[in-house]
């Protein structure tokens, strides 16, 4: 897919871009796939937003299923990052976050399957960008 100059490829528009971003990948293995982080968006969580058509349309990591009810597209641990969970133990996945402040967003040039994104806290990252 070839865009034009001056495309607007926003993830988000009208009341829903209350945000900057922070951090964009590009797939180098697959032409087209674009990440891109949102800069202070922290509440109710982090968002990271992914396109696989060259921005012409996008998918977050969670949405609203009519507030306060988010529907998380994907899974979380930190039992390999102790130290970001309470107390310094593994915490219910379901109330992680994925992150605030995301300056950093990098999909691995060998692997389109792993990626890595930072914040103020740690590195995250993922080995499953293909499960979708």
């Amino acid at each position: 897919m070839c865009l034009s100059l001056g495309t607007d490829i926003t993830p988000v528009s009208g009341s829903d871009l209350f945000f900057g971003f922070g951090g964009i990948a590009v797939d180098l293995q697959k032409p087209g796939t674009i990440m891109v982080a949102a800069l202070n968006s922290w509440w109710p969580d982090g968002q990271i937003f992914r396109s696989t058509n060259g921005g012409a349309s996008w998918t977050p990591l969670w949405a609203w299923n009519g507030y306060p009810n988010l529907v998380k597209y994907y899974s979380y641990s930190d039992s390999l990052a102790p130290w970001l969970g309470p107390n310094y133990v593994e915490t219910n996945p379901g109330t992680l976050q994925i992150g605030w402040m995301m300056e950093a967003l990098v999909i691995d040039p060998f692997d389109s399957n792993h990626w890595l994104y930072g914040t103020g806290a740690t590195i995250y990252g993922g080995h499953d960008l293909l499960k979708v």
